[in-house]
């Protein structure tokens, strides 16, 4: 059974503040180790949280690791997915032995990493961006869906909004999503808030006649579908 990825990461940060030690080894069985490095953080994370396949040690090793499992995904998607990992290498990890300049980190999804970074800054949190990184992806063994937000329930307002255009005939004219669905790229709820003030903003006949508000409706129903 694959690990949740917010156990992952929440065991990454429970290491907040601990030291960087190049090529330092922690046993699994140490439950808060103080010192880590780039890739031990990761190794022993994965190994405390059983998650299998193993991952190994090492950088360029993680990163092989990922790929041989066909997870690699460009950077800017790792940096906005929680528990991606982030990689970065003077030359390719995939050919030789180690590059000559490795490191890795577990992106936090909202710009942010967990990493043991170096000997002056320790492991903690530190901006995603601008860093250099060259290659990413995501953990073997990891569940990455069980991190979706749960759809939040209808307000009353939304309700009303929804209401009002079934009543209007909008959603059965101009969209095939059902209304009460509130889990869509462009959510049903959004649309009927919207749409529900529009209808109070244009008059029946905007545009002296030339533009009906259905015509109105129709535009921004379909744009905001694309």
């Amino acid at each position: 059974m694959s690990v949740p990825v917010d156990a992952f990461v929440d065991l990454l940060l429970s290491q907040d503040g601990d030291r960087y030690i190049f090529g330092h080894e922690v046993s699994p069985s140490d439950s808060d180790p103080d010192a880590f490095d780039c890739s031990e953080l990761i190794e022993w994370a994965c190994a405390r949280l059983g998650v299998t396949p193993r991952m190994p040690d090492g950088s360029w090793y993680q990163a092989r690791h990922v790929r041989k499992h066909g997870l690699l995904i460009p950077v800017d998607q790792a940096i906005r997915t929680r528990g991606a990992l982030l990689f970065r290498f003077s030359s390719s990890p995939f050919t030789g032995g180690r590059p000559a300049s490795a490191h890795v980190a577990v992106s936090l999804g909202n710009g942010q990493t967990i990493e043991a970074r170096s000997s002056r800054h320790g492991v903690g949190r530190f901006s995603a961006h601008g860093r250099g990184w060259t290659h990413a992806g995501l953990v073997p063994g990891l569940d990455y869906e069980r991190n979706k937000p749960m759809p939040q329930p209808l307000t009353d307002y939304e309700k009303k909004a929804i209401a009002r255009l079934e009543r209007e005939g909008i959603f059965t004219q101009y969209t095939t999503d059902e209304p009460g669905e509130v889990d869509r790229p462009v959510t049903v709820r959004t649309l009927a808030v919207i749409l529900d003030r529009l209808l109070d903003a244009i008059p029946r006949h905007a545009g002296g006649g030339k533009v009906t508000r259905d015509q109105i409706i129709r535009t921004i129903v379909d744009a905001l579908q694309d």
